[in-house]
């Protein structure tokens, strides 16, 4: 009970003085210990750098005694005196899809529900991160998905920490036993039609017989693939900043030049640093298919983990399914200030350029009409019309911004200064930079 807490506690004190810890508390004894030690830890803190303690109940409503299940949550955190949240989500699907749903839905419960500066810990232990790799060696995983489930990452506005995975089951069992508590047994992680309960009675058992330290060997192997992952993540990284444009794009001339391979691990890349998913051997071939192997002046669009994986002028993009058009509106804008963009990104000024401002400086975007006269060209050109030669993604065009000078059309984002703002000598003006993510 002593090494457990005393982990816990090590795991926990790099987030001291955060806002807010929550424990996923599904009221079996993993989250159970876990909110019980996380407690009693926080209990000898410094009240000045204790942060709040909450619990959040998930009820799937998969099970008869689901109700039950949740207000069995609610009464354990009041004999704690900790307060406790439920959530309740809708699950529909095969039984072999059940598990994938329920997770899904309970990490979007859980993005929902954590702010900036909060910590949500989850109960997961040595023998579940076990059992993840077994599932992703047997689906075909590289060396990120058999790096196991990472023990801390974002998660939306905040951050998500397992610090239990290097305890075993066994090591929770014999702490909730020493320390009398009680907690609610699932019936369905008796059901080995699932594969992780099929690996947790049927597989774990022969391999404890001939390897009784197989947790932790493949520990180890987790541990080797994670650090593979990281270096290779490095690498291609390098690469990949080379194939992007300024709008984010992959230049797709750029990547034939590279072995397939390579191509395939810079997809994989690319999908992890603008969607944060981890591409599946399916998707990543389809993927290649149509981004890769259709017509050049086609445009192909795939949709994966809520985002759109589409084509445009060679070169790939992808974009949350969510993105929209930033409303007509005017910032003002300080020259000596980075001004944050709504639809993301950012402007500021830098020193010696070709733009120099005059009167109130202000950013809007556009509204139609718009018309710029570009330095050393006769007449005023349709703003729409410079974007299509310019190369500008089409859905990027509404929120391009757009800078005034006392109302008048100054300069479009990085891309041109209009004429009555722009002067030849460098030295005499200043350089817009807008930062696109």
């Amino acid at each position: 009970m002593d090494q457990l807490q005393s982990e816990l506690d090590r795991q926990l004190r790099p987030f001291m003085g955060r806002s807010r810890f929550w424990v996923a508390f599904s009221g079996g004894v993993d989250s159970t210990v876990l909110l019980h030690a996380t407690a009693a830890c926080l209990a000898l803190w410094p009240q000045t750098q204790r942060p709040e303690l909450r619990a959040v109940h998930i009820n799937h409503g998969l099970q008869s005694q689901a109700d039950s299940w949740q207000q069995a949550c609610v009464d354990f955190c009041q004999t704690l005196n900790i307060p406790c949240d439920t959530v309740s989500v809708s699950i529909s699907g095969s039984r072999q899809g059940l598990e994938k749903m329920a997770r899904e839905a309970r990490y979007q419960a859980f993005e929902a529900l954590v702010e900036s500066n909060e910590l949500l810990l989850l109960g997961h232990h040595q023998d579940d991160q076990v059992e993840t790799f077994f599932i992703r060696l047997l689906r075909g995983s590289g060396p990120m998905g058999l790096s196991g489930m990472p023990p801390f990452r974002d998660l939306g506005r905040g951050q998500l920490l397992r610090p239990l995975l290097t305890q075993r089951r066994q090591q929770l069992k014999d702490y909730a036993h020493h320390a009398g508590l009680e907690w609610q047994e699932d019936p369905s992680n008796d059901d080995v039609r699932f594969t992780r309960n099929f690996l947790r009675h049927k597989l774990m058992p022969v391999l404890a017989e001939y390897w009784p330290d197989y947790a932790g060997r493949l520990s180890r192997v987790m541990g080797l693939q994670r650090d593979a992952a990281q270096l290779l993540s490095e690498y291609l990284s390098e690469d990949l900043a080379a194939l992007l444009n300024r709008e984010g794009g992959l230049d797709l001339r750029g990547l034939a030049g590279y072995s397939s391979q390579r191509q395939r691990a810079l997809l994989r890349q690319f999908a992890l640093q603008f969607a944060g998913v981890n591409l599946q051997v399916a998707q990543l071939e389809q993927l290649c298919q149509q981004m890769l192997a259709s017509e050049p002046d086609a445009q192909p669009e795939m949709q994966i983990a809520g985002h759109r994986f589409l084509r445009f002028q060679q070169c790939l993009f992808c974009l949350p399914m969510t993105a929209g058009v930033v409303e007509p509106q005017l910032l003002p804008w300080s020259l000596n200030d980075k001004l944050s963009l709504p639809a993301g990104g950012s402007l500021l000024l830098r020193r010696e350029g070709h733009f120099r401002p005059q009167g109130q400086l202000e950013v809007s975007f556009r509204q139609g009409g718009e018309r710029c006269q570009l330095p050393g060209r006769n007449g005023r050109h349709k703003l729409k019309k410079l974007l299509q030669d310019w190369g500008v993604p089409p859905w990027l065009r509404e929120n391009v911004p757009l800078i005034y000078c006392d109302g008048e059309l100054a300069a479009v984002a990085d891309l041109a200064v209009c004429q009555p703002f722009y002067v030849a000598d460098p030295k005499q003006g200043l350089t817009v930079v807008w930062h696109r993510h």
